[in-house]
């Protein structure tokens, strides 16, 4: 009888190369642009990096403010006259601060809007408010701050309202704060950004809120740069039903 004899087989494990990841190009053209508070607009731009000199750039902007508001809509860019057409979608309110940006593959767009609303004093400003909502509530509101070499007083956020009675409503309170000081090169810093939120039954006919207020000690401040945002929110659905918000440059006295 023949012997069949075991076939002895080697494998050789041999190291495989992982994957190289694919690293998309980053843009290299960037072009900025202060937004207004129209629902079109034509807007100059300021571009950096290498950027075409003629035709158009399309594409979809994607638009942002708070609260959690949210949009989209067709831009278009001309290299040669460097202005950025849009229009800004209705989800997006035009009296409070919105961005906007688009990043493709060799060009980024991005628009930034201060609230419609500038204030400006030196030493102690009181700064008021108010909106008719909706829904028929009113809103009214009055801050007080007051700058100093030494010293910058951010006052509170005092609030009352008149509402319908009918559904359960939030206020909402976003102030943000930065200074500016000789002896510091930013203007502002020190940003810091608080959030104050009020929540109401829906048997309420009337209310009050009052924010914190808070000092802070240096030397050298020369101003107090702030910006805040009021909103009324169904507190049911998060819809937005008013809102005021303003932009405050206060200097020292």
């Amino acid at each position: 009888m023949r012997r069949v004899l075991p076939v002895l087989a080697t494998l050789l494990l041999l190291p495989v190369a992982a994957p190289v990841a694919s690293v998309e190009a980053a843009p290299h053209c960037f072009a900025a642009a202060s937004g207004l508070h129209t629902r079109d607009q034509s807007l100059p731009v300021r571009l950096t990096g290498t950027c075409p000199t003629t035709g158009t750039l399309g594409g979809t902007l994607r638009f942002s403010q708070f609260p959690s508001l949210s949009g989209s809509y067709a831009f278009t860019l001309n290299w040669a006259t460097k202005r950025l057409s849009l229009h800004v979608p209705s989800t997006i309110w035009l009296n409070g601060p919105y961005t906007a940006r688009f990043t493709g593959v060799s060009n980024a767009v991005n628009v930034t809007a201060s609230p419609r609303r500038h204030v400006t004093g030196q030493g102690t400003v009181t700064i008021t408010g108010g909106f008719t909502a909706s829904n028929h509530a009113t809103v009214s509101w009055r801050q007080t701050v007051k700058v100093t070499p030494t010293r910058i007083d951010v006052g509170a956020v005092n609030i009352t309202a008149h509402l319908p009675g009918t559904r359960s409503l939030t206020l909402l309170v976003r102030r943000q704060r930065g200074f500016c000081a000789t002896g510091h090169s930013a203007c502002p810093y020190g940003t810091k950004t608080a959030l104050s939120t009020f929540t109401f039954p829906a048997s309420a006919t009337s209310a009050s809120a009052h924010t914190g207020s808070n000092w802070t000690l240096g030397t050298g401040f020369t101003s107090l740069r702030e910006t805040v945002s009021i909103v009324l929110r169904d507190h049911a659905t998060g819809r937005v039903l008013g809102r005021s918000d303003f932009s405050a440059a206060v200097r020292a006295d």
